[in-house]
């Protein structure tokens, strides 16, 4: 967070975060698309 000048948080379930991302893409994979692909 310092070095990047980001703010940071971490889920007590990341799991449960990268399914919900996933199943996110996959209802409007057109809108992520410049996303995936670069």
């Amino acid at each position: 967070q310092h070095e990047t000048n980001l703010p940071i948080h971490v889920d007590e379930e990341p799991l449960s975060c990268v399914v919900r991302g996933v199943g996110r893409i996959l209802d409007d994979p057109q809108k992520y698309r410049t996303v995936l692909t670069t």
